[in-house]
């Protein structure tokens, strides 16, 4: 479960720390308040999309920490060690942590190990699910019903859709291939034209690896070529040859030798200054050597400073149209060389790639088959959990059946109908009343039925994904009296196995939570900041009674919201001993 949610310079919230417990924990406050600001604060921590827009206003950067502790064996444990971010002395407990700045940095910490968005999503969706403000409204689009079942088809469903997933990405990249080389003749002899072109155009050039360097080396000798020989002829007279009237230093230095030699028989301190002496002059004698290596280096062999100068032009204008250096230069040429190869023996590639496309079509096709009958035995299933559901939440009437395109009866109307989720188009059709007929959702359902229908499919998935923390940020738009209640029950029911937070305006609901946290925006002068107030007994009272009636409470108000916490909790008993 989600236990501690760490928010600081986020919107109107400066510093807050948000205590979580088990069960229904309910978030409630006026309109404004800042409820949705901590729904916010959460899908920051679970790497959903960053907006600098949230970092408070004055401030230069924003932060979130949400600390989460897991059930013994759960998945995201095994996930945690398989990646080397769970913590060996505490494996149960995770902290997820993120913040984002004015510049654009992103950082997301996964146990305070550095992680990049994406991987904290994929641990973050073993961890909550998050039910937004307008997510019903999904429900509206047909293409978004198939994901919907297959969330709830089971464990062996997904590893055979993974399995087909890799087949149709490989079947797709083969019909790709196969699509681009049958190009037109007139098209193809257009495409040789070019890559034989480039390929003059580069093989001309002679290029081999490392030239750009040398000949850079070579330009800055040519430019400084006086320079360096004068250099090198100073420090050969200087130390080796003298002049009419000095010694080289060489001589100079084979004297101070010989003669501090004559002393170690006077005197043995001497020995030790000598064989320094020693080595400095056989260094020096070395360094004659390079010195004449370096001259002889140098030589010209009639290469002059315009040439260079060309050839690196030449280089240059090969860069620009092939690659950034020589090396990828070449490995350009390499990949054009094969290509120009398959379009000269063009009809031998093709009859390869229809054969390799036709045999990955045929495991495509047994697969999204397979799939298909999964998917009509999974949606029996559903459709019957998905009733009972309902029916807790007051549409005892309703039916509602899932219905699938017809598949294709032919391989090429097949292979057009293909997708990464297989062959099927998925669609939920409703009857509300009795005597209605089956529609689809979009064209006949309410909003507050939307709202039930995805309260009961987040039921079904919650037990399918094991997931141990569900947020509901508004759920009960569109709803009231009966069905709010009803709706508050079911909510009440899904806590008794895992957390489950709720952002709600509606006392009945508000009532049944094991845990109340009171959300309020508060002005200090120019100042405007958010609060949190987890509510004991009394102040839950004065709540619901404001949730109730509003700014003005009576005494009456009080009482009826005693009785609906008293009813509450005797409900919240009964609901949690049935399961």
């Amino acid at each position: 479960m989600l236990y501690r949610l760490t928010i600081h310079n986020i919107a109107l919230i400066e510093n807050l720390e948000v205590p979580f417990g088990p069960g229904l924990n309910i978030l409630s406050g006026e309109t404004g308040a800042g409820k949705s600001i901590i729904i916010d604060a959460v899908n920051l921590a679970l790497g959903e999309r960053a907006d600098r827009g949230l970092i408070r206003y004055g401030t230069q950067r924003a932060q979130v920490e949400a600390a989460f502790a897991l059930p013994k064996g759960h998945a995201a444990i095994h996930h945690l060690q398989e990646q080397g971010y769970d913590d060996p002395d505490d494996p149960e407990n995770v902290i997820l942590s993120r913040d984002i700045t004015l510049a654009g940095k992103n950082i997301c910490r996964i146990n305070g190990h550095l992680v990049s968005v994406s991987q904290l999503k994929q641990l973050s969706a073993l961890l909550v699910d998050i039910h937004g403000q307008h997510e019903h409204q999904s429900l509206l689009s047909a293409a978004r019903h198939r994901a919907f079942l297959d969330r709830v088809a089971g464990d062996d469903f997904l590893q055979e859709l993974s399995e087909y997933r890799r087949i149709f990405s490989t079947w797709r990249e083969v019909r790709k291939a196969l699509d681009s080389s049958r190009l037109s003749e007139q098209e193809k002899a257009r495409r040789i034209e070019m890559l034989r072109f480039q390929l003059d155009d580069i093989h001309s050039a002679q290029l081999t690896a490392g030239e750009e360097e040398q000949l850079a080396e070579r330009r800055s000798y040519l430019q400084n070529r006086e320079q360096i020989m004068q250099t090198l002829a100073f420090a050969r007279q200087a130390l080796f040859e003298g002049g009419e009237d000095a010694q080289s230093a060489l001589d100079i230095l084979g004297e101070v030798q010989s003669a501090i030699g004559g002393m170690t028989r006077i005197h043995q301190p001497f020995e030790a200054l000598h064989a320094k002496l020693s080595e400095v002059y056989y260094a020096l004698e070395d360094i004659d050597g390079d010195l004449h290596a370096l001259d002889s280096g140098w030589e010209d062999a009639g290469e002059s400073l315009d040439s260079v100068e060309e050839r690196l032009n030449q280089i240059y204008k090969l860069k620009r149209k092939y690659g950034s250096s020589i090396e990828e230069i070449l490995a350009y040429a390499e990949s054009i060389e094969q290509e120009y190869a398959e379009l000269q023996d063009s009809e031998a590639h093709i009859e390869q790639l229809v054969n390799e496309e036709s045999t990955l079509f045929q495991a495509a096709k047994e697969k999204a088959l397979a799939l298909h009958e999964k998917r009509m035995h999974a949606a029996q299933s559903f459709e019957a959990a998905l009733k009972g559901h309902l029916q807790d939440l007051g549409m005892q009437k309703l039916e509602i059946k899932t219905v699938f395109a017809p598949l294709p009866q032919d391989d090429e109307t097949f292979r057009d109908r293909l997708q990464s989720s297989g062959i099927d188009q998925v669609e939920f059709l409703i009857s509300p009343n009795p005597g209605q007929p089956l529609m689809p959702l979009a064209k006949i359902a309410s909003g507050g039925e939307l709202s039930r229908i995805m309260l009961a499919i987040k039921n079904i998935s919650a037990t399918a994904d094991d997931i141990p923390c569900m947020i509901f940020d508004e759920i009960d738009t569109g709803i009231s009296g009966r069905i709010a209640q009803a709706v508050g029950e079911k909510m009440c029911r899904l806590a008794s196995d895992r957390q489950v937070i709720s952002v709600t305006h509606l006392s009945q609901i508000a009532a049944l939570g094991d845990e109340h946290l009171l959300v309020r925006k508060t002005e200090n002068g120019e100042d405007t900041t958010v609060e949190l107030t987890p509510l004991d007994d009394e102040a839950r009272i004065l709540e619901i009674a404001r949730m109730n009636a509003g700014a003005q409470i009576t005494k009456i108000d009080l009482e009826h919201a005693r009785a609906i916490l008293r009813q509450a909790q005797t409900i919240r008993k009964k609901l949690r001993q049935r399961v």
